[in-house]
């Protein structure tokens, strides 16, 4: 998973601590999206952000603390809702990662470190520097990843190539993901 401080997990109520999000108008004009629960009018469009998800378990009290627990696949979605115009207009999300002019952002971490009371003796990861992600408008094209068959260590002992004992052999010609 990643990590606001190296120690604890982004909670779904963070968008603010992390992100903001660009939208570019017809007539030009920049629009920064940098609060979660407020209604964005956008060239006569409504767009709010509702704050991330894909991080964790949902808590039944909607009560984020230091016990919440993500799902450590290093993936963030900012949730969005709104007209599918107002979406169209979203070009970019950022990760400020220091003070800006918009506020103060927290950088990421990998897992480890440095956490809220750091050993200056010891090594940690870095934080996060500015990044800027380009929005891809996938509205119409869920561009969804391919799934391969996972096969079973018995499933592919069975393979013609395996018998006889030549299960590398069989792994490298059928390519298969092995799970025990």
């Amino acid at each position: 998973g990643i990590s606001g401080d190296g120690a604890h997990f982004i909670r779904p109520d963070q968008f603010e601590d992390f992100f903001w999000i660009k939208a570019e108008l017809p007539d030009g004009q920049i629009v920064k999206l940098t609060r979660s629960g407020y209604d964005y009018t956008l060239n006569n469009h409504t767009l709010t952000i509702l704050g991330l998800a894909e991080l964790g378990l949902r808590n039944e009290e909607d009560r984020w603390d230091e016990c919440y627990i993500d799902d450590r696949d290093n993936q963030i979605d900012i949730i969005l809702k709104g007209d599918r115009i107002a979406m169209g207009y979203l070009s970019e999300v950022h990760l400020p990662s220091g003070i800006t002019e918009y506020g103060r952002y927290k950088p990421l971490y990998n897992p480890g470190g440095p956490g809220i009371d750091p050993d200056p003796y010891t090594p940690y990861t870095a934080p996060s520097g500015y990044s800027t992600v380009e929005v891809t408008m996938a509205i119409n094209d869920a561009m969804v990843v391919s799934y391969e068959d996972i096969k079973t260590f018995d499933e592919i002992l069975n393979v013609n190539d395996c018998e006889g004992g030549n299960v590398k052999e069989g792994i490298r010609k059928h390519g298969k993901i092995l799970r025990g």
